[in-house]
């Protein structure tokens, strides 16, 4: 009741304030987003509402149970990320197991007793962790929620430990520490930190930890940690910045693999010799290798490849060290399988986003996202596979009792070799009417070669030309791929297209290419917007280069501000959800985890140079150059753009007449997790859409 008042009592001074004054407040009552009514309308339906494109399940971060029988990963199919366990052999209903706040992250010990999950508190991105048994009737608090940031670090091998990274409330630098599971044990810090540094990986035998330091954006070095003495050595640290991720240790502990670009161009697969201290090449692609794991016995080894923002899968017997492959006739030392003779049929066309062995199996689950599947997961039994080549090559005559296989990999009577372990729904949607995009490639403003991912609506001619959304990733270090997006797919439906660009300083691309928009440089990727605007007028696709908008969240929120601000002229309309507008007060209100690299991706605001820099570079400068419609969205619990970034623009443009529409979500973060939330956001993202594009290819009505 006492809310009710207050709110009328505020509604009623507002009615005293002369109109021009309740126009500029900004934050305003009205930018909290109500929620938008829609008929979701009936399935089947030539154009179907966004609710339905944004009811789409998808089932990721798999974690498998340490016999592999079981995977436990993360949907929102309650309206929230939630754990659910799916039996990964003899089918059966997936089960939830829990129900509170939208949880962050997950992983099973290895032990098989616990799994551990994250949740923040409105997404402001500082995590409690807990313990939860597979079963969901058994729950332990590990570290209630506080003001420290902190980073899950995993269970050592055994199961009886975990570590992770934690700031200290107020500060910036992040600290390591290890917990023992016995109940009553305290965390203890056993190293002291400087900046970002976090947990990579346990070594197998619980004596030491591997540790990444931040070296920018698309950088790291890696320490080793001696638990036994406390000391830190060196591991990584070459005078070129590289990249290290995906470890993982040989069973004996003897040695590594990971994926690196110390001194190249791309990514490569490489082993790291600790005993010896030295690094080998096991494969060397020229494009990027991305996720690795070896199988529980060291036996064999599974990579991922990026191919134009696509996955491809490979595996090999362990190339390096002494120990051979346990499975009979799998691919001999050296020799690789690429891929896994059943994919093909099975793993639709998209990206491969974790692999994961598990812990006492010869099993790897697979986590895809793509075109035409919102998200899912498989798993990959490798002696299934044996032993369907095994009969395979068997010899076969009269009299003797011929192998029989199938094209999913099945032996006999023996379960597929690949199978799905989760189908998430579509909500009622066709997945033959989803559009795959085709990647493309043009020049720069200067000679520079950009990247994208062009998807063209059906209906779209020379006599009907598309309109287009250009689309700009987060990151910047990070790439526009064909995974599956809701509303991209909504979009087309209704006969828009999407260009979803891959700026200067995105990855996939070589070192080289990630790293041109760095400090002084980056103003050359506002350039490539233009640049994609251009190549769109010039080419020959069916598309409408008059009519498009820009698009992005995070830093593409800046790139569309910036957009908007330096290239009025070649933009609608823009919308920008959780994008930086200054600089400045960006980079000052950062959380620690960007704090630890901005500086070697942006420059040091200490420094008066660098800050005068950032001044001019920040789109509140230039917001008197706005001329198109802007919708802007924003969590206040944000803590990576603090919501002050977006409440400075709206306020900007409302002064100056200008026409902007702000959601203002007062329990989100970072991105829009809870699924209401998200129809009411997109429900008017496409309705904003809609009306500054105009119609698309595709007749829908009245809109």
């Amino acid at each position: 009741m006492i809310g009710r008042l207050l709110t009328l009592a505020f509604a009623l001074s507002l009615a005293c304030v002369p109109a021009r004054a309740q126009v500029l407040q900004t934050p305003a009552p009205e930018d909290v987003p109500a929620p938008v009514p829609g008929d979701i309308g009936l399935a089947g339906a030539e154009c179907p509402d966004i609710a339905r494109y944004l009811n789409a399940r998808s089932a990721v971060a798999p974690s498998l149970s340490p016999d592999g029988a079981r995977a436990a990963y993360r949907t929102s199919v309650t309206g929230a990320p939630q754990i659910w366990i799916a039996d990964t052999r003899a089918g059966g209903a997936p089960r939830q197991i829990t129900f509170g706040e939208p949880v962050t992250f997950h992983e099973w010990s290895p032990a098989g007793d616990w799994i551990a999950y994250g949740v923040d508190r409105g997404g402001n991105e500082r995590e409690g962790f807990y313990l939860i048994s597979a079963d969901g009737t058994r729950e332990r608090e590990l570290l209630p929620p506080s003001e420290s940031f902190r980073a899950w670090g995993g269970f050592s091998r055994d199961g009886r430990r975990i570590a992770y990274a934690a700031t200290e409330p107020g500060k910036d630098d992040f600290d390591i520490y290890t917990l023992d599971l016995a109940p009553g044990a305290k965390p203890r810090r056993v190293h002291e930190g400087k900046g970002g540094i976090y947990v990579a990986s346990w070594r197998p035998d619980g004596a030491g930890l591997l540790l990444t330091v931040t070296r920018g954006e698309d950088a790291n070095d890696v320490l080793y940690l001696d638990l036994r003495t406390n000391r830190t050595e060196v591991v990584f640290r070459p005078q070129e910045a590289a990249s290290y991720s995906s470890f993982s240790w040989t069973p004996d502990s003897r040695g590594f693999y990971l994926a690196t670009n110390e001194g190249r161009e791309f990514t490569g697969l490489a082993y790291y010799d600790f005993d010896a201290r030295r690094l080998e090449w096991v494969e060397t692609p020229g494009r990027d290798v991305e996720s690795v794991e070896l199988s529980h016995d060291g036996g064999v080894l599974f990579w991922t490849e990026n191919d134009n923002g696509f996955s491809s899968l490979a595996w090999r017997n362990r190339p390096i060290g002494n120990m051979a492959s346990r499975w009979p006739g799998a691919p001999r030392a050296g020799e690789t399988a690429s891929p896994p003779p059943t994919h093909p049929a099975l793993l639709p066309p998209g990206v491969i986003y974790s692999l994961e062995a598990a812990a006492r199996a010869p099993v790897i689950a697979i986590q895809l996202s793509g075109p035409y599947v919102p998200g899912d997961i498989w798993v990959y039994d490798v002696r299934q596979d044996v032993r369907r080549m095994l009969e395979l090559s068997a010899p076969r005559g009269r009299g003797r009792n011929r192998a029989r296989s199938n094209s999913s990999g099945s032996s006999g009577n023996n379960l597929p070799a690949l199978r799905r372990v989760t189908e998430s729904s579509l909500a009622g949607l066709d997945a033959q009417k989803f559009i795959a995009p085709r990647a493309v490639s043009f020049p720069s403003h200067d000679g520079v070669t950009i990247h994208g991912l062009l998807y063209l609506p059906r209906g779209a001619s020379a006599q009907m030309r598309a309109p287009v959304v250009l689309a700009v990733h987060g990151g910047p270090t990070a790439q526009a791929r064909p995974d599956f997006d809701a509303v991209f797919q909504y979009l087309l439906a209704r006969g828009y297209g999407v260009l979803d660009l891959n700026f200067r300083g995105s990855t996939g691309y070589g070192k080289k290419f990630a790293r041109l928009d760095n400090g002084r440089l980056r103003p050359n990727a506002v350039k490539d917007m233009a640049a994609a605007v251009d190549w769109l007028a010039a080419s020959n696709h069916p598309v409408n280069a008059g009519k498009v908008a820009v698009m992005g969240g995070s830093y593409g929120g800046y790139m569309t501000y910036a957009a908007l601000t330096l290239l009025p002229e070649k933009f609608a309309a823009g919308v920008s959800l959780v994008g930086v507008s200054n600089w400045v007060t960006a980079l000052e209100g950062a959380s620690p985890q960007l704090k630890a690299s901005d500086r070697i991706e942006y420059g040091n605001i200490d420094d008066p140079e660098d800050r005068k820099f950032f001044e001019e570079l920040s789109p509140i400068k230039h917001v008197r150059n706005v001329r198109a419609p802007l919708l802007v969205s924003h969590g206040a619990n944000d803590p990576r753009d603090p919501v002050t970034e977006s409440d400075q623009f709206v306020r900007a443009i409302r002064e100056r007449g200008g026409e902007v529409e702000y959601l203002r979500w007062p329990d989100e973060g970072h991105s829009i997790r809870k699924l209401q939330n998200r129809i009411t956001a997109y429900r008017r993202v496409a309705r904003f859409l809609e009306r500054t594009l105009g119609r698309g290819t595709v007749d829908c009505g009245a809109k």
